[in-house]
């Protein structure tokens, strides 16, 4: 790596001081580069055989591959011809067909109690490495982006209302072996899951997680303690989520960042720190 920054520099200095002996130098004409983002259109391959892809953002090579999740079957957690919406889960494989897999580690917004909400896709946008969407039943505007290994949330909830959070551990399209979450401090929450058995296979891989929220939560209440024994479940929402209530004196704009990593607990919070530091909006800007 050496070398090659010295090679760059050397490079610079020559051309530097080869422009300074012409006197008339001819200047080329620099042709802006087109935007061909307005090409893509991240909801092909959405409608039709229960959903094969999906509209949410990713990074190249990206572990975290985040959108929403319809309720009904669907391959790649999103289904074009379902209007409703349970949440958004982190991670999820496209065209695989049968069952799916991912995901997993769903977060559902919602007011008053969790539940799923209606949307129409008059008010849903998506672009590479941008989804947005406004939850009809609760009025709550969500905002999605990525890097590798962090998905960032932005959630815009009514005015004089008492947000929830929920954080599903143990979500999955096929099977979860195990799982745990807990809470650190008052704006964190953590956690595991061993998932996997796509088509049928008993192959697991693990995920663990890192969630940060941009605002201290009011309070917190879990299923069980937290945690889930070793054993097969198949589909659905798991038995091991936590429910975060955030007071509604505050500010009613909420950001919360996730990080995923298949290594181990420390480095995914080490991934955190650095990617978490500039708020969704610059973020954004400098996609």
């Amino acid at each position: 790596m050496r070398t090659i920054l010295a090679i760059l520099a050397v490079g610079i200095l020559i051309e530097t001081a080869f422009s300074g002996c012409i006197e008339h130098e001819k200047k080329e004409e620099v042709i802006p580069l087109e935007d061909l983002n307005k090409y893509v259109n991240p909801f092909i391959g959405t409608a039709g055989d229960h959903g094969q892809l999906y509209p949410g953002p990713v990074r190249p090579f990206g572990l975290v591959r985040l959108g929403p999740d319809t309720v009904l079957r669907n391959h790649a957690g999103y289904d074009y011809d379902c209007d409703e919406i349970k949440g958004f889960s982190h991670f999820r494989l496209g065209g695989v067909g049968c069952e799916g897999e991912g995901g997993n580690i769903l977060v559902t917004p919602s007011i008053g109690s969790v539940s799923s909400s209606h949307y129409n896709h008059d008010d849903e946008e998506a672009q590479p490495g941008y989804y947005a969407v406004s939850l009809k039943d609760c009025n709550i505007q969500v905002e999605l982006t990525a890097t590798q290994h962090v998905g960032f949330h932005k959630y815009t909830f009514p005015a004089s209302t008492k947000p929830l959070i929920q954080i599903d551990a143990g979500s999955t399209f096929t099977k979860y072996y195990e799982a745990w979450a807990r809470v650190d401090g008052n704006n964190i929450v953590e956690g595991y899951a061993l998932t996997g058995n796509f088509g049928g296979e008993d192959a697991m891989y693990p995920l663990y997680f890192y969630t940060v929220f941009s605002k201290p939560f009011q309070s917190y209440s879990n299923e069980g303690d937290g945690k889930r024994p070793a054993k097969k479940r198949t589909g659905g929402t798991a038995f091991i989520w936590y429910t975060v209530l955030i007071s509604h004196r505050m500010n009613r704009l909420r950001e919360l960042s996730k990080t995923l990593s298949a290594i181990f607990k420390q480095k995914t919070k080490a991934l955190t720190q650095p990617s978490c530091k500039s708020s969704f909006f610059s973020y954004i800007k400098h996609l």
